[in-house]
């Protein structure tokens, strides 16, 4: 992830729709989803994806156990990338949805996978109406990772992680105005 740099945008949030993602509850994974393409991330090439109720989706392999926490030694160790994060935390889908969808046509096809007001915070928190909406996208031929985020209501305490991780290291935003990333202090 060390090419990889943080550039802070203004977009819009939309609803998704697409592919259901079958995890829901506290602390649940779906692992084996299709990219749709051939997408780079860390000098390795992926064609297959895991998402987690816990705001983040793992490259290739299925999810190892004991994923669900964002501490640092979480995101840092090598079983568990590789991790694109944009809001990792103990969150919790007890309503809401989480799918994905491709778009485009090849070479430039994008991969979108949408948390849709869901709950996030930590200790698997739970509200029927604190709830967040954001996306990740990953682009085919450039190997862009996108985050979009929409409202952001939190149902516990967040404590989360906004990161890139691979095999060679990690990348985390730092909070500020404007925010800035770190590949030496987990943030």
């Amino acid at each position: 992830v060390g090419a990889y740099s943080f550039t802070e945008g203004v977009s819009t949030y939309a609803a998704l729709g697409g592919t259901n993602i079958t995890a829901t509850g506290d602390d649940s994974s779906q692992d084996g989803l299709p990219i749709g393409f051939t997408f780079t991330f860390g000098g390795t090439n992926f064609t297959t994806f895991s998402a987690t109720t816990n705001g983040w989706i793992r490259l290739g392999n299925a999810m190892p156990a004991s994923t669900f926490s964002n501490s640092a030694a979480n995101f840092i160790a090598a079983t568990h990338r590789p991790i694109i994060a944009p809001m990792w935390d103990d969150n919790h889908r007890n309503t809401g949805a989480i799918t994905y969808s491709l778009s485009g046509v090849s070479p430039n096809q994008v991969l979108t996978v949408d948390y849709n007001a869901v709950n996030i915070g930590g200790s698997g928190a739970t509200s029927a109406t604190n709830l967040a909406n954001y996306q990740i996208k990953l682009y085919e031929t450039t190997n862009v990772v996108e985050f979009h985020y929409g409202t952001m209501a939190t149902a516990g305490t967040l404590s989360a992680t906004i990161c890139l991780s691979d095999v060679s290291g990690f990348q985390s935003v730092t909070p500020g105005a404007p925010g800035t990333s770190s590949n030496a202090t987990a943030n």
